[in-house]
C-alpha cells in the first residue's frame, strides 16, 4: 500500500464530505474545487444552471474525455435520522462520501499526480473536468453540460464499487391518488378503505409482464414503493384517500411509453383513481468493446493488477442527457450506491485509492495514446 496516497485521499475525502453541499447549496464546494485545480495551473470557468448556480469546468475546450462527477447531496437528515460524519478505520462516513465526494476525492488526486509526475506542461491535455450541480433533484446541471461540451466520451464518476458500467437503468415515476368513502373507523366492514384499496392495487401491478422481465446487467423489472400516505394518526376514520408515488424500473430492451401505456390501461380498470406521471427517462446500453471501456479495463489492469467487470447503474445519473446528445458515458467510481442516501453512508478509503490509480493511468494513457478515443 502507499501509504502516502492513502493520507493524502483520505485527508481530502474528509475535507469535501466535511462541505455541506446540499442540492441547492453547492456554492462552498466549487469554491474549494476551483481553488484546487487552479493551485494545479488549470485553467477554470463555468455553466450558468440555474439563478445563481453553476457547473464548473477545468480545462476547458473541445477536448477527447470528459470526466464528470455532480457535488450535490441529498439532506444529511432523511427519515428523521442524520448522517454523521467521522472516520473509522479505512472507512469515512458521511453525506455524500459514496455518493459521490469519494470519486471526485479520486480525481483530484488523480490529476494531481498525473500533473506532478510527467512534468509537462498544461497546455493540450485531452481532458476536461466538469463537476455539476442538482444532480440529486432535476438533473439540470447535467443537461446543461450536455449541451455545451463536444467531446468522444465521458467518464462519469457514480459509485459503481471499481466496476464499469455500461448500462443504466431508465424509470417511471407515477403518482397516484387513490380514493374510498369516509366513515367512522368502527364501520371499516361497511365501506372502501381507501389505504387498503391502495395496497390492493400496488400489489396486483406485480403480475403486469414488464415487472416480470431481466435484464443481466440492470437485473429485474420491477418499482420501488417510494411514498405512501392515507388516514390519520390517532383518529377512529376510514381513510378516503390516499397518495403513492412509485417508481418503475426501465430495464435497457423496455421502452418508456410502453411502460406508461400498460400502466394508464391498467389503472384505469379502478374507479377512483387519478394518477399523474411525474418524470421518465429510458435506459441505455453502451458497447463493452467501445474504446473508452477499453481505456479504463486496460487502465485498472495496469495500475491494480486486476481485470474490472462490468455492471448496470441502477439509477439515473448525468450520463443520460450525454448520450442522449451523442457522447459516449461509462459510468465508473468508488463506493456503493446501495450505502448511498442512506444514514449510514460510507466509504473505503482504499477504494478511493484505487480509483484514483486506475484515473491516474487513464488520462495518462490517453495523454500519450490518443487513439484509445
Amino acid at each position: 500500500m502507499n501509504n502516502q496516497l492513502f493520507d493524502r485521499v483520505l485527508n481530502e475525502l474528509e475535507t469535501l464530505v466535511d462541505i455541506p453541499s446540499e442540492s441547492g447549496r453547492e456554492h462552498e464546494i466549487l469554491r474549494y474545487l476551483e481553488d484546487r485545480f487552479q493551485g494545479m495551473g488549470l485553467e477554470t470557468s463555468y455553466h450558468p444552471v440555474i439563478q445563481d448556480r453553476y457547473n464548473l469546468v477545468v480545462n476547458p475546450g473541445e477536448n477527447t474525455l470528459l470526466i464528470t462527477a455532480h457535488v450535490d447531496t441529498v439532506p444529511e437528515t432523511l427519515e428523521n435520522r442524520k448522517c454523521y460524519r467521522y472516520t473509522k478505520g479505512d472507512l469515512v462516513y458521511g453525506r455524500g462520501a459514496a455518493d459521490t465526494k469519494g470519486g471526485i476525492a479520486a480525481l483530484i488526486t488523480a490529476v494531481e499526480d498525473f500533473l506532478k509526475d510527467e512534468e509537462h506542461t498544461r497546455e493540450n491535455l485531452p481532458f476536461t473536468l466538469v463537476f455539476t450541480v442538482d444532480e440529486e433533484k432535476e438533473g439540470t446541471g447535467g443537461e446543461i453540460l450536455s449541451e455545451n461540451i463536444n467531446c468522444k466520451g465521458a467518464i462519469v464518476l457514480e459509485p459503481t464499487d471499481l466496476k464499469i458500467g455500461i448500462s443504466q437503468a431508465g424509470s417511471v415515476e407515477l403518482h397516484m391518488d387513490v380514493f374510498g368513502e369516509p366513515a367512522h373507523g368502527g364501520m371499516w366492514d361497511e365501506v372502501e378503505n381507501a389505504v387498503k384499496r391502495t395496497i390492493k392495487i400496488i400489489n396486483q401491478m406485480e403480475s403486469l409482464p414488464f415487472v416480470n422481465e431481466y435484464d443481466e446487467l440492470l437485473g429485474p423489472g420491477g418499482y420501488n414503493m417510494q411514498w405512501l400516505k392515507g388516514g390519520q394518526k390517532h383518529a377512529l376514520i376510514v381513510p378516503s384517500r390516499c397518495e403513492a408515488v412509485i417508481d418503475f424500473r426501465v430495464l435497457s430492451h423496455q421502452d418508456v411509453e410502453e411502460i406508461k401505456d400498460v400502466l394508464e390501461t391498467y389503472l384505469g380498470n379502478f374507479e377512483l383513481v387519478d394518477i399523474e406521471f411525474y418524470e421518465d427517462s429510458p435506459s441505455f446500453n453502451v458497447s463493452a468493446d467501445e474504446p473508452l471501456v477499453s481505456l479504463i479495463k486496460d487502465s485498472a489492469y495496469s495500475a491494480l493488477n486486476q481485470e474490472l467487470s462490468y455492471c448496470g447503474f441502477k439509477s439515473w445519473t448525468d450520463a443520460q442527457p450525454l448520450y442522449e446528445n451523442g457522447i459516449t458515458p461509462v459510468i465508473f467510481g468508488p463506493g456503493s450506491l446501495h450505502l448511498s442516501h442512506t444514514p449510514h453512508e460510507h466509504i473505503s478509503v482504499q477504494e478511493v485509492v484505487s480509483a484514483s490509480l486506475v484515473l491516474t493511468e487513464t488520462v495518462r494513457r490517453l495523454t500519450y495514446n490518443i487513439q484509445y478515443l
